[in-house]
């Protein structure tokens, strides 16, 4: 899948206050088209009925190029609590089983290659894949590590130089 790197997505939580909490699981694998379009039914229903302590989540849930869940919740209006977190990573275990994918998995990292394309890697073959080529320090990378809505959307895709994996240049 050749990555065009639209943003258009970011609108959909554009009113949301920069400090909403955000998590990002990444996929193992590339969706397809229909399964995306059926985890992001999936993902609309659950986050209609998530709730902290009984009050409603202002949420939205996305699948992004076709790889990366991605939950924000807008925390100026009801605050995410450790159940609501908790109900979150079971629905996404479930969804794991359901469209047989692993979103847990923080080993691999996920770059655009030199043809646009979305590839992961574990991260102890990071140092090699940069000697080869593979990567390089300009390589945009996936930060599935933020945790705000304003990281989401300013820091979650940053050259491979400006990120953890810096040691490995």
């Amino acid at each position: 899948m050749v990555i065009e790197l639209d943003i258009s997505w970011k609108e959909e939580v554009f009113d949301y206050h920069p400090n909403s909490r955000a998590w990002v699981y990444q996929s193992n694998r590339l969706l397809s088209d229909a399964e995306c379009s059926a985890l992001e039914s999936e993902l609309t229903q659950f986050v209609a009925h998530w709730t902290a302590h009984g009050s409603q989540l202002t949420a939205k849930a996305m699948v992004l190029y076709n790889r990366f869940v991605v939950l924000v919740a807008d925390e100026s209006r009801t605050a995410a609590s450790g159940c609501s977190i908790d109900a979150s990573v079971h629905f996404l275990q479930k969804m794991e089983a359901q469209f047989d994918i692993q979103l847990f998995d923080r080993t691999q990292v996920a770059f655009v290659n030199a043809n646009g394309q979305i590839e992961t890697i574990h991260f102890t073959k990071v140092k090699s894949a940069l000697q080869s080529g593979a990567l390089s320090a300009t390589s945009l990378i996936f930060n599935n590590s933020i945790a705000t809505k304003a990281a989401l959307t300013e820091q979650w895709l940053i050259p491979l130089e400006a990120s953890w994996l810096k040691k490995y240049l």
